[in-house]
């Protein structure tokens, strides 16, 4: 094996940054715990030492919250349309059922009255949606 092989072997061996990263979180752990006299490091040095774990995390988090956020904002506007169609279509059903038997006066109060209903079982509905997405 040539000189080069052996290197390339060398450094991507898997866990040796680890060790080091895992190396430097204890030292720095010891020294907020007052086992060395060294002095305690600063927040700076903190960052420096967890830098790319914490930039990778940070883009991780930040991805799933913009997918998330997006899916949501579809299935907003999906579940709004719904709710405003099926209260129209509440609305009309009922003034085809009883448009000439009461008078006009009397038809809108039901309507009025058939429509708020819909509107409270609508947001009953709603309530259950987000209450059971909290619980996953």
């Amino acid at each position: 094996m040539t000189r080069r092989g052996l290197y390339r072997n060398r450094v991507t061996t898997p866990g040796t940054g680890q060790a080091r990263k895992l190396a430097a979180i204890k030292l720095v752990l010891m020294e907020y715990q007052g086992n060395t006299t060294r002095t305690q490091p600063t927040d700076t040095h903190l960052a420096k030492l967890c830098n790319r774990k914490i930039s990778a995390t940070l883009k991780k988090n930040r991805q799933q919250a913009t997918s998330s956020l997006n899916f949501l904002m579809k299935e907003i506007a999906i579940l709004l349309t719904v709710a405003a169609s099926s209260i129209f279509i509440l609305g009309y059903s009922i003034h085809m059922l009883i448009g000439d038997l009461v008078s006009q006066e009397t038809e809108k109060w039901i309507i009025a009255a058939a429509c708020t209903i819909g509107v409270v079982i609508i947001l009953f509905m709603a309530w259950d949606i987000m209450k059971q997405r909290r619980l996953r």
